[in-house]
C-alpha cells in the first residue's frame, strides 16, 4: 500500500472515530461524573448569582415624556422626544443635541418568553426541590429567582430519598442551569454584541424582577444596555420586558427606575407621547 493512501486512510479513520469517541465520552461523563462537576464543565456561569441593584432611586422627572408598550410604562426626561423607529427600537433624542448617541435612548419592548424560557416541568418541582432545601416556587417570578441564584453549593445530589425523587432533583438541577445561562447570554443588535456585566435584582412600586446590564465595545453603537425583565406585583406570573440602549448609563438607570406595570384593565398597545 502506498504511503499516501495509508496516510489518507489514517486521516479518514480519525475523522470518523473522533465524533463517536466524543459522544461516548459525553454519555459516560453524564452518567459517571457527579452532576455538579458535569454541569460546571458545560455551564460557565453556573457560579453566578444576581446582585443587589446598585443605582440610586429615581426621582420622577417633571413634565416627563411617557413611553408605553406591552403592559409597561416608562417615564423619560421631558427634553427627550420620540424621533422614530429603527432596528434597535423606539428612538428618543434630545432636540438640543440632535441625533447624537449622547443624550439619546433606544427602547424596545419585547416578549419575555422570546428569550427567558425554561423547560422545568411541574413534576420536577414537586419531587425534586427537596435536594435544594428550598420551598417550591409559587409563581413564575419565584421560579426564575430560584434559577438565577442556583449554584452547585445548594444542590445535595447525595440527599437520601426515593429513587424517582433523586432522578427528578438531578434533572431539575441540570434543566435549571441550562435556563440560567439565558440571563447571561450575549445580545446581538445589528453588528454590535452586548456582553453581560451583571444581573441585578430589580424592584419598583408596581414591578419586581431582574435587570440585566450589558455592554458593547462597538464604537458606532450605544455602549450600555439595560434589559428590564419584570413581573406585576399583583400577579407574579405576568411579565413585561423592555430593552434600553444609550451612551449614557445614568440616563438608562433614571428611566429604568420609573418602570410601571399597567393593570390588565388598563392594558395598552405601543404608544408614545409627551405629557406636559
Amino acid at each position: 500500500m502506498k504511503k499516501g493512501t495509508r496516510r489518507l486512510l489514517i486521516v479518514l479513520g480519525i475523522v470518523i472515530t473522533l465524533p463517536v469517541f466524543l459522544l461516548a465520552w459525553l454519555i459516560v461523563a453524564a452518567i459517571v461524573l457527579p452532576r455538579k462537576t458535569f454541569v460546571a464543565v458545560f455551564y460557565s456561569h453556573s457560579k453566578e448569582t444576581t446582585e443587589p441593584y446598585p443605582f440610586a432611586d429615581t426621582v420622577l422627572p417633571e413634565h416627563p415624556t411617557v413611553c408605553e408598550g406591552d403592559g409597561l410604562r416608562l417615564y423619560l426626561p421631558g427634553d427627550l422626544t420620540y424621533t422614530g423607529t429603527d432596528a434597535q427600537g423606539l428612538l428618543y433624542t434630545d432636540a438640543k443635541q440632535g441625533l447624537t448617541q449622547t443624550g439619546s435612548v433606544h427602547i424596545r419592548f419585547a416578549d419575555v418568553s422570546a428569550t427567558y424560557t425554561h423547560k422545568v416541568q411541574q413534576v420536577y418541582l414537586d419531587e425534586g426541590m427537596w435536594a435544594f432545601s428550598k420551598d417550591k416556587p409559587e409563581n413564575e417570578y419565584g421560579l426564575w429567582d430560584f434559577i438565577l441564584n442556583l449554584t452547585a453549593d445548594q444542590f445535595d445530589e447525595q440527599y437520601p430519598g426515593f429513587s424517582s425523587g433523586v432522578t427528578r432533583s438531578k434533572t431539575l438541577y441540570a434543566t435549571a442551569m441550562a435556563a440560567k445561562m439565558k440571563a447571561w447570554k450575549d445580545l446581538e443588535f445589528g453588528d454590535a454584541v452586548y456582553r453581560v456585566d451583571a444581573v441585578y435584582q430589580f424592584e419598583t412600586e408596581t414591578a419586581k424582577g431582574f435587570a440585566v446590564r450589558r455592554e458593547t465595545e462597538k464604537t458606532l453603537s450605544a455602549q450600555h444596555s439595560l434589559d428590564l425583565w419584570l413581573y406585576d406585583k399583583t400577579d407574579l406570573n405576568r411579565s413585561c420586558r423592555a430593552l434600553l440602549f444609550s451612551e449614557d448609563m445614568q440616563l438608562l438607570t433614571q428611566i429604568a427606575g420609573t418602570a410601571e406595570i399597567v393593570t390588565k384593565d388598563g392594558y395598552f398597545g405601543e404608544a408614545c407621547a409627551n405629557h406636559g
